[in-house]
């Protein structure tokens, strides 16, 4: 005797098959998400830039294929390194320390950015891992040197003299 309430093998692969739509309709709209922020967003695994988005490869100035398994370590103003460094090694092993912290970053052509990073510890397809995310600052940094010069003469007079 039959079930007519048993679910049929048509429907259950229809349903599957609206489950699959569904599912990658969310994974594109992450995708898009993940590559229109505003912010740089990569995983570093084991010293190498794993995944990145649009923003990353404006920051470092890299073509898309060009950064990927790049050792990050390398775009570090050299005068950051050894800081950088240390930190990564505390958050590999599950030390803790203040973020964000300012950072400068060289890009390919060799121009500084200023910029601060955040960082977590993550698994990375069954490995620790790093997710970090870069605000550039430049265009700040760049506008508070051009007022550093001007004395202030008390409240209300940050602008320069005329």
């Amino acid at each position: 005797m039959k079930d007519e309430n048993a679910p049929q093998p048509a429907d259950a692969q229809a349903g599957l098959e609206q489950e699959l739509l569904e599912v990658r309709a969310r994974l594109s709209e992450l995708q898009m998400l993940f590559d229109e922020a505003p912010e740089a967003i990569f995983v570093l695994q084991g010293g190498d830039v794993k995944l990145h988005n649009k923003k990353t490869r404006e920051v470092l100035g890299y073509e898309e294929e060009e950064l990927k398994g790049l050792p990050f370590y390398h775009h570090i103003h050299p005068d950051d390194r050894e800081m950088v460094l240390e930190r990564y090694i505390k958050r590999q092993t599950g030390k803790g320390f203040p973020y964000p912290y300012r950072i400068r970053i060289l890009k390919k052509n060799g121009d500084q950015v200023e910029g601060s990073l955040s960082a977590a510890r993550i698994e990375w397809r069954g490995e620790p891992a790093v997710l970090c995310v870069v605000r550039d600052h430049t265009r700040q940094a760049k506008a508070e040197a051009l007022w550093r010069p001007f004395p202030s003469k008390g409240p209300g007079s940050s602008l320069p003299p005329l």
